[in-house]
């Protein structure tokens, strides 16, 4: 009994890790208390590929969620290998975060370098019967609400906040700019001189009275 009781456990965090980010889930395991919320400052990276419902548009279903899973498979690496935790998937677009649930000082810069991970990824790369993708992402640092939401019997842990509007933002923008990685000026200051930033100026985003100030990053480096 013990030992199939032993067996059980294991299968039964082995399927929660798959459906959850492993870092999120040994959080919720060792410390159920910090689902009810934390505020902190976390840097957020919001993807999006470009023109996917054009490029979908006459697939079947099953060969759209195929595409998808070998998308996701490449720009999850970068992500997971500087330190990000996936939160969302919606649609064709990923959330990820970095300093939530565990520390990271250096949030900003491996939120960039993430970044540029996933756009050297996916250079020259082909999905499916030869279909090639190019993602928008959009990256800004600030405070974030980390916790669970749901109902009674289902939660999902995740990100609110106005930080996190503003990386979504931030991605839609690269489309008027013809850029394919946006950054805010807070990301920009944080992540440091590692990087090519080149500035935008003040642009106005929707929701906001206020311009905000953005920045290009470019990933031949």
């Amino acid at each position: 009994d013990m030992i199939d009781g032993l067996r059980e456990r294991e299968l039964v965090r082995e399927t929660f890790g798959r459906f959850v980010n492993p870092t999120v889930a040994k959080t919720i395991l060792e410390h159920p208390e910090r689902l009810g919320g934390e505020v902190c400052t976390a840097t957020v990276l919001f993807t999006d590929i470009e023109a996917f419902t054009t490029l979908t548009e006459s697939m079947a279903p099953t060969d759209t969620i195929t595409l998808l899973n070998e998308y996701f498979e490449v720009i999850m690496e970068p992500v997971s290998r500087f330190g990000g935790v996936i939160t969302n998937f919606t649609g064709d677009s990923l959330l990820a975060v970095f300093n939530v649930p565990e520390p990271d000082p250096d949030h900003a810069a491996n939120a960039v370098r993430a970044a540029l991970g996933i756009e050297r990824a996916l250079e020259g790369r082909t999905f499916g019967a030869g279909v090639t993708m190019r993602t928008r992402i959009g990256i800004n640092t600030g405070d974030v609400v980390a916790g669970a939401v749901g109902g009674s019997d289902r939660l999902g842990y995740t990100i609110l906040g106005d930080a996190v509007n503003l990386a979504a933002r931030l991605e839609q923008l690269n489309k008027d700019y013809g850029s394919l990685i946006m950054v805010s000026a807070e990301t920009a200051t944080l992540a440091g001189d590692e990087f090519d930033f080149a500035p935008i100026g003040d642009i106005t985003v929707k929701g906001r009275a206020q311009p905000v100030r953005a920045f290009t990053v470019a990933f031949d480096q």
